[in-house]
């Protein structure tokens, strides 16, 4: 039903409006579980592999598009809802601001960014690193920075590679599928995976 056109816009055919309830609805479930855990970034993921099921299942842009819109209003809301919302992004955007000699809201961030610096290219050896101690949160949220400071360069990159081989893996199984409940199995478990790294990587 998703990939049919009904809808006649010039010269171009869309879905109808009633196509794009599943994403409605998964903007609710968002910003539900942003209000309730505080937490974009799981919402984030969530949202990222409904998305990411949705275009492999219909070939459409248009769907992601949407998506990606309705995603930004739903931030956008709960910002303006929840106060602490709108601070992780205001320090996501720039600790350095908030980071007050150590004593500000920007220190993790901060702290996790001294501690990928003081890695270098081979890190400072495994346990031998002071981010574990220093970092808030270093065994989750902040677990790269860690391995950046102990492993340094040569260990985050062998890190981001072997996510990227399970994540690819994960896609060629869905190619290799011969069915279309297979194939969404596969994309369903590759495409959480591959954005929690992405967003863990990019956070720490």
């Amino acid at each position: 039903l998703l990939t049919i056109p009904t809808r006649r816009v010039g010269n171009h055919l869309l879905p109808d409006l009633r196509a794009f309830g599943p994403i409605a609805v998964a903007g609710v479930a968002s910003l539900c579980i942003i209000l309730v855990e505080h937490d974009v970034g799981f919402s984030l993921i969530l949202f990222c592999a409904f998305l990411t099921m949705i275009w492999v299942t219909t070939g459409r842009w248009t769907y992601v598009v949407i998506g990606v819109l309705v995603f930004a209003l739903v931030t956008f809301l709960a910002s303006h809802i929840l106060g602490q919302v709108n601070q992780r992004i205001e320090v996501w955007l720039d600790p350095w601001k908030y980071y007050d000699h150590g004593n500000g809201i920007g220190l993790q961030p901060v702290q996790g960014e001294l501690a990928l610096g003081r890695g270098g290219w081979f890190g400072t050896g495994l346990g031998l690193g002071t981010a574990s101690q220093i970092v808030p949160i270093s065994n989750s949220d902040f677990i790269f920075s860690v391995i950046g400071e102990e492993l340094g360069l040569a260990g985050t990159t062998a890190v981001a590679i072997a996510f990227l081989l399970m994540v690819v893996s994960g896609l060629r199984a869905a190619v290799r599928a011969r069915s279309p409940f297979a194939k969404l199995t596969a994309v369903g478990l590759a495409a959480p995976l591959g954005f929690h790294g992405f967003f863990t990587l990019a956070g720490g």
